[in-house]
């Protein structure tokens, strides 16, 4: 991913939570993605990455045409990226979240 100039994620449907943008993140790698499912909460609507629409080839190069003809966009996108890939996307932080998911359901459920 690091040899990238840009990552491209151009799913339709099926993704969850696709893990090759945290990977991304993580490698300072720019990306261009689909907005379905969760990505655009992970690229924070636009903020981490560019958001484009499922199914629409002229978009999906526009958005990576705009990225490599502009670095400065592209580098502060990495860096917000990076930025909330080392805040909010840690092990730990995930556990806490889990952790809170299961006491909020085991403390409101009548067993």
């Amino acid at each position: 991913i690091a040899a990238l100039d840009v990552q491209v994620l151009a799913s339709f449907e099926g993704e969850g939570t696709p893990q090759v943008i945290p990977q991304a993140f993580a490698m300072k790698t720019p990306i261009v993605a689909t907005k379905i499912a969760s990505i655009p909460d992970l690229l924070g609507n636009g903020e981490r990455g560019v958001l484009i629409e499922p199914k629409n080839a002229l978009s999906l190069a526009e958005g990576v045409l705009r990225l490599i003809n502009n670095p400065e966009i592209a580098n502060r996108l990495v860096e917000n990226a990076n930025s909330f890939c080392l805040k909010e996307l840690t092990v730990d932080k995930m556990m806490d979240k889990t952790i809170a998911i299961y006491e909020e359901v085991t403390s409101s459920s009548k067993i």
